[in-house]
Formats: structure tokens, sequence, C-alpha cells
């Protein structure tokens, strides 16, 4: 792993963090790595795998190349211009069991009622 590929980790792992209002702790919970580990990753110390990269991408609501690629961070930002109201679904979303999830995405893909689409509630 060269200096620049980890510098540019770094550095996009801990914009994220701060713009995702996320502390090494919550990585530490979501991911079930020591707080040594995630230290390392957001101090340079050490890259993680490709496994944990991709748990990083996720937790973080990312793509990977958002971690590895030189402004990357800033790439996936520019994404996030979002309503308030669907900032409330992506964080409940994110907050919710695992089975939960699953009947949200049903309810929403299965149910795109045409009077909704337009704004009107039915």
């Amino acid at each position: 792993m060269s200096d620049d590929a980890k510098t540019i980790f770094v550095s996009n792992l801990n914009r994220l963090l701060e713009l995702r209002g996320k502390q090494q702790i919550d990585i530490v919970h979501e991911l079930d790595v020591s707080s040594a580990t995630v230290s390392d990753w957001c101090n340079g110390k050490k890259y993680p795998r490709i496994d944990k990269m991709e748990l990083l991408a996720d937790f973080l609501g990312v793509g990977l190349s958002a971690l590895i690629s030189p402004g990357g961070a800033d790439e996936a930002v520019s994404m996030w211009k979002l309503t308030i109201q669907e900032q409330r679904l992506v964080s409940a979303y994110r907050d919710a069991d695992p089975r939960y999830r699953d009947l949200a995405m049903e309810l929403l893909e299965e149910h795109p009622e045409k009077s909704m689409r337009s704004g009107q509630m039915a």
C-alpha cells in the first residue's frame, strides 16, 4: 500500500465521518471491530482489508471510490443533496432492524401510487 493511497483513504474517511456526524466508536459498534483498529485506520497506521473497506463504505452511505479516490469524499458529498424528508427516511432506514428495512423497501417499491408521485395524499 503506497503512502499516497493511505493518505487519501485517511483524509476521505475522516471527512466522511465528520460530514455524517459519526465517530470512531460508531464504526466499532457497526463493524464489530476493535477501537484500536478503527483508530489505526483513522490515523493512517493501518489500511483495512477490502471486506472491511466495503463495510465502511456501506456504513457511511457511499461507494467504495469515495474512500479510496482522490477527492472521493467531496464527490460523494455532492450527491447528498437530499431534502429533509429524504434525510429522515435514510436515517430511519439505517437505524432500523434489518428485517424492517426489507419490509420498508417492499412497501416503497410495490406501492408507488400515482397520486403519491405527484405529491398528493391518497
